[in-house]
């Protein structure tokens, strides 16, 4: 999935649980983002059957929910010192998008 998010211009910014929290016009301009999502939406739930059947012969249960909400989000270094960050460094933020779009996103699913 992460690379046809990237693909078509997504950002990953993590895979938690069974989501992943995807943006689009950051770090580059996309001009059509309200477009892109459903459109990138519907193509990644055209990818989920032969990921579905893969999963089933090990005897897992995938499915997939898709929620989209178009607004503004900051997207900033947030964190705070003496957090772990990638590779054990304590010093490194965590760049991740927040506001009323991503909160409001899951729910829809």
């Amino acid at each position: 999935m992460g690379a046809l998010i990237a693909e078509h211009d997504g950002t990953v910014d993590r895979f938690a649980g069974d989501g992943i929290l995807i943006f689009f016009n950051d770090p580059l301009p996309v001009p059509d983002a309200g477009q892109r999502a459903p459109r990138d939406g519907a193509r990644d739930a055209g990818a989920l059957p032969p990921l579905r059947a893969r999963w089933a012969k090990l005897g897992y249960e995938l499915d997939l929910g898709i929620g989209i909400a178009q607004g503004f989000a900051t997207l900033g270094a947030f964190g705070f010192e003496g957090r772990v960050g990638l590779h054990g460094d304590r010093r490194r933020r965590r760049t991740s998008p927040i506001g009323s779009a991503t909160r409001r996103a899951p729910g829809k699913c």
